[in-house]
C-alpha cells in the first residue's frame, strides 16, 4: 500500500470547506456594512417622527460603533476562549433579532440602545470571523480573502446608500422599513452558518490543547494526507488581553489600534452622513456626487484587493494614509473651490482612502500570535470604534457649531496622524517583502 503524502493543512487547494467558511464570512459582511450605512438614510427621514436634533443624529449614528466596541473588547477574548464557531452562528442570531426590534421603536433614546445592540453583535462577528477564516484557509489566499471580503462588506455599504434613494414611500414608517431591511442579509447569514456544516479552527483547538481534535477536523475537511505543522502554539495559554502589552506586543497592538481608529474616523464621519456633507458644500440636490462617491469606494476596494500582493505592507499603508489627508487638507482649506473640481478631489478622495481600507481585515490578524489573535483583533476593532464613533458623533455636531471645512480639517488631521503612527511602528508583516 502506498504511504500517504504529508501535507501542512494550510497549504491544500481551496476545497469546499473554506468555501463554505469563505460565503459564511461573506454574508455577515454584506449585514454588517449594510446596517451601518442604512441608518444615516433613515435618520433624515425620521427627524421630524422622532424630534431629532444633531446631538440625537450623532448619538444613533454612532450608537452601533460604540457597540462593536464593546462587542470587540467584551466579546472577542471570548472567541479565544469557547472558540470561534459558537459566537461565529451566534452573532448573526442575535444581529438578525435586535434588527427586527427597530421597526417598532418611537424614541430616539430607545433607537440608540438598540443601535449599541447590534453594535455589539457585529463586534462579536469582527472577532470571530477574521480568525475563522485566517485559520482555515489555505496561507498563499489568506491575505486576498481577508481583503476581498471587505469587497462585500463595502457593498454592502454602498449598497445601503442606493437603498434609502430607492425605498418606496411607506408614509411615517419608511424609515423603520429602511431600518429594519438588513434583516434579509443577516438571516441568511445565520442560517448558511447554522446549517452549513462550518467546522471550529484547527489552530485554536491545537492552543487548547487538544491538537488530536483539531488534526481530526483536518483528515475530515481536507483528507488523511494533511496535518497541522508541530510548531503551533499549543497548550492552555491564557488569553487575557492584557497581553496585547507585553513587551513584545505593545507596539504592534497600538499600531493597530491607531491605524484602524484614524483611517474609519472619516469613513464612516463622511460616508454615514454623505447628504449632509454635500448639501452643506453646495451640493444639495445633486445625486451624480454622492453616487461617483459612493461607486469609487467600491473601486477602490477592489483595486486595493489587486494591490496587496503586489507592494509592501508599509508602502501601502504610508502611501495611502498620506494621499488621502494631502487630498482632504486640500478640500479643507480651499473653501472656494470650484464644484465640478471639488466632485474630482472627493471622488480621489474616497478612490485612496478607500484602497487603504482593504488592510483592515488582513493586517490587524498578522499582528499577533494564533492564542491572541482573536483578543488582538478586538482590540484593534475596539479601538477603532473609537475613532469611528468620534467621527460620527462629531461630524453633525461641529457642523452645526463651526461649519463642514473645520469638520473636514479634523478629518484631514486623523489621516495625517495615521500617516505619522505607521511610519514610526508599524512592522512590514508580509514574508514576501520582509
Amino acid at each position: 500500500m502506498a504511504q500517504l503524502a504529508h501535507i501542512n493543512y494550510e497549504d491544500a487547494p481551496f476545497l469546499p470547506v473554506h468555501k463554505k467558511i469563505t460565503l459564511g464570512v461573506y454574508l455577515g459582511q454584506i449585514s454588517d456594512g449594510y446596517t451601518l450605512c442604512v441608518v444615516g438614510t433613515a435618520l433624515t427621514l425620521a427627524t421630524t417622527h422622532l424630534g431629532l436634533t444633531s446631538f440625537w443624529m450623532g448619538a444613533i449614528g454612532a450608537g452601533a460603533l460604540l457597540g462593536i466596541l464593546f462587542g470587540s473588547l467584551c466579546l472577542g477574548p471570548l472567541s479565544d476562549r469557547f472558540g470561534r464557531k459558537p459566537l461565529f452562528i451566534l452573532s448573526m442570531l442575535l444581529f438578525s433579532i435586535v434588527t427586527a426590534i427597530q421597526f417598532f421603536i418611537s424614541d430616539p433614546l430607545t433607537l440608540v440602545a438598540t443601535r449599541f445592540l447590534i453594535g455589539a453583535c457585529i463586534g462579536m462577528d469582527y472577532t470571530s470571523s477574521p480568525s475563522l477564516l485566517t485559520e482555515w484557509v489555505p496561507r498563499r489566499l489568506s491575505p486576498r480573502l481577508l481583503g476581498s471580503f471587505l469587497i462585500l462588506w463595502m457593498t454592502g455599504f454602498v449598497f445601503a446608500y442606493f437603498i434609502g434613494i430607492a425605498m418606496p414611500d411607506f408614509g411615517e414608517n419608511t424609515w423603520r422599513w429602511i431600518l429594519v431591511s438588513p434583516l434579509l442579509p443577516s438571516s441568511l447569514a445565520f442560517l448558511w452558518r447554522l446549517c452549513s456544516g462550518i467546522p471550529e479552527s484547527p489552530r485554536w483547538l491545537a492552543s487548547k490543547g487538544r491538537t488530536e481534535e483539531g488534526q481530526e477536523l483536518i483528515r475530515k475537511h481536507l483528507g488523511p494526507e494533511y496535518y497541522m505543522t508541530a510548531n503551533l502554539e499549543t497548550g492552555a495559554v491564557s488569553t487575557s488581553w492584557f497581553q496585547l502589552f507585553s513587551k513584545d506586543q505593545w507596539r504592534a497592538s497600538l499600531t493597530a489600534g491607531i491605524f484602524y481608529a484614524t483611517q474609519v474616523f472619516p469613513f464612516f464621519g463622511i460616508g454615514i452622513f454623505l447628504p449632509m456633507v454635500l448639501a452643506d458644500m453646495n451640493m444639495a440636490g445633486q445625486l451624480a456626487p454622492g453616487i461617483i462617491y459612493n461607486l469609487f469606494m467600491i473601486i477602490g476596494v477592489l483595486v486595493g484587493v489587486w494591490l496587496i500582493e503586489k507592494i509592501s505592507r508599509r508602502t501601502f499603508l504610508l502611501t495611502t494614509f498620506y494621499a488621502s489627508a494631502l487630498l482632504m487638507s486640500i478640500i479643507a482649506l480651499w473653501q472656494g473651490m470650484p464644484t465640478n473640481l471639488l466632485i474630482v478631489m472627493l471622488t480621489l478622495f474616497s478612490f485612496i482612502l478607500n484602497i487603504g481600507i482593504v488592510l483592515e481585515n488582513p493586517y490587524p490578524a498578522e499582528l499577533f500570535p494564533t492564542h491572541l489573535r482573536a483578543s488582538g483583533v478586538g482590540f484593534a476593532t475596539a479601538v477603532s470604534r473609537i475613532g469611528a464613533a468620534a467621527g460620527t458623533f462629531l461630524l453633525p455636531v461641529i457642523n452645526e457649531q463651526c461649519g463642514i471645512y473645520v469638520t473636514l480639517g479634523g478629518c484631514a488631521v486623523s489621516l495625517w496622524l495615521g500617516g505619522i503612527v505607521c511610519q514610526a511602528w508599524a512592522p512590514e508583516t508580509s514574508q514576501k517583502f520582509k
